[in-house]
């Protein structure tokens, strides 16, 4: 489990948008806006700033274009399915929600479905 240190909501209004530090010492920044929920992280020890334009490690469409609202509780049921191993390479969080995906509750089953999308074999594609 990723442990949350550090937790600040900086944004009251929409976008929704929190910083927080992970048990291994790396700045995470997430953020809600346009109906689209992207979790960043930074290098370990790193200043919060670095995880605004760090690694996307999980990324998802919840809402519609105008939807910028969102609970804290949603960011959590979707940290609760990554382990702190999978932040680290390209490509791990996908392969743990994908393995993950029945324990979520219904109204995130999409969220997952729609970050998981790249693969072209869901898609249809060849």
């Amino acid at each position: 489990m990723i442990e949350v240190r550090d937790l600040v909501k900086t944004c009251e209004a929409c976008p929704a948008q929190w910083e927080f530090r992970t048990n291994g010492d790396r700045p995470v920044y997430v953020r809600y806006r346009s109906g689209y929920l992207s979790i960043c992280i930074g290098p370990p020890g790193a200043h919060a700033s670095e995880a605004v334009m760090g690694t996307e490690v999980l990324g998802a469409t919840l809402g519609h274009g105008y939807d910028g609202c969102l609970e804290w509780e949603t960011v959590e049921a979707a940290l609760a399915l990554l382990s702190p191993e999978s932040l680290d390479p390209a490509g791990a969080a996908d392969a743990v929600l994908k393995e993950n995906i029945a324990e979520l509750p219904d109204d995130l089953r999409d969220f997952v479905n729609g970050s998981l999308r790249s693969d072209p074999e869901q898609e249809g594609g060849e």
